[in-house]
């Protein structure tokens, strides 16, 4: 007799997301910063979540890097696995403009 699963959990609430992120980002995105992410077509919108781990390792060979983030999916209303557009809110220390970048 095997023991492999009969079955697997999985919660979506919250949604856990995955961002590869160019280099140029590095260091302007920290832990707790609040990301607009727009999931495609059909379902889109916009929701806010939150950044929750910054990855300090840089993929050399693609010139990017991992950040995970949070999104609280109350009633279920969003599905794992879409493809979202991703809109950092990035605060400039020196003249204090905020800017969206996407």
């Amino acid at each position: 007799m095997t023991e492999e699963p009969v079955m697997t959990v999985v919660s979506i609430n919250p949604l856990h997301v995955d961002v590869i992120t160019p280099v140029n980002f590095f260091g302007k995105i920290k832990k707790d910063d609040e990301v607009k992410l727009i999931p495609e077509e059909p379902i889109g919108g916009d929701y806010l979540a939150r950044v929750k781990t910054v990855d300090s390792v840089i993929d050399a060979g693609s010139g990017t890097f991992r950040i995970q983030l949070q999104l609280p999916n109350l009633k279920d209303m969003l599905p794992s696995g879409l493809k979202c557009r991703v809109i950092f809110k990035l605060i400039s220390l020196l003249f204090r403009p905020v800017l969206w970048l996407q």
